[in-house]
C-alpha cells in the first residue's frame, strides 16, 4: 500500500519551513504565457506591413475630396472674380481655364502683381493650396482681395473641383 503523506496548504504550513519560490499558480503561468506569446508574434505583424496597394501622397486628394462641394464653394466665393470655362473672358480675376501646369502670372490678357509674375509658382494641387491658405504669404504686392481659406477641407475640395473644372 501506498502511503501518502497529508499536503499542506499554505495556512497549513508550519511557520518555520520555508517559502517555496518559484513556483507559479494558474493565473500567474497563463499571463506570462500570453505575453510570451504576443512577443514572438508582434514583430511578424509589424515587419508585414500594411496589406494592399499603397497610395502615393500627391494623389490621396482625390479619395478625400468633394467636387462637388468644392464647385459650391467656387460658385460662392470665387465666380464673381473667376471664371472656369475655355473661351470666358477674365473677370475681376483671370480665367482659370488650364490653371494646372501653368506658370503664375502668365496669362498675356490679364494684367497680374508684379509680385505673382515673378513668383515661379508652377500651379499644382500642392501649389495651390498652398496660395488658396493665404494668397498674400510672401507676396505683399498681391492684387487677389481675398484673405485666404483656413479650412484643409474646403481648400480639397474646391481643388478637387479645379481640378477638373479647368481642363
Amino acid at each position: 500500500m501506498v502511503s501518502q503523506s497529508p499536503r499542506l496548504f499554505e495556512k497549513q504550513r508550519p511557520a518555520n519551513s520555508p517559502q517555496r519560490s518559484g513556483v507559479m499558480k494558474g493565473g500567474q503561468l497563463w499571463l506570462r504565457a500570453c505575453v510570451l506569446v504576443l512577443f514572438v508574434t508582434i514583430p511578424d505583424i509589424a515587419r508585414s506591413g500594411p496589406s494592399g496597394p499603397q497610395v502615393p501622397v500627391d494623389r490621396q486628394i482625390q479619395f478625400v475630396a468633394n467636387a462637388e462641394k468644392g464647385a459650391l464653394l467656387f460658385q460662392n466665393r470665387c465666380s464673381m472674380c473667376h471664371t472656369t470655362q475655355e473661351g470666358e473672358r477674365n473677370k475681376i480675376g483671370p480665367h482659370l481655364h488650364g490653371l494646372f501646369g501653368r506658370q503664375a502670372g502668365t496669362l498675356p490678357e490679364y494684367d497680374y502683381s508684379v509680385d505673382l509674375r515673378t513668383s515661379r509658382i508652377v500651379w499644382n494641387a500642392q501649389t495651390l493650396d498652398e496660395y488658396l491658405a493665404d494668397p498674400h504669404r510672401g507676396r505683399p504686392g498681391d492684387k487677389m482681395p481675398y484673405p485666404g481659406l483656413s479650412s484643409k477641407v474646403d481648400r480639397d475640395d474646391l481643388i478637387s473641383y479645379l481640378e477638373q473644372a479647368t481642363r
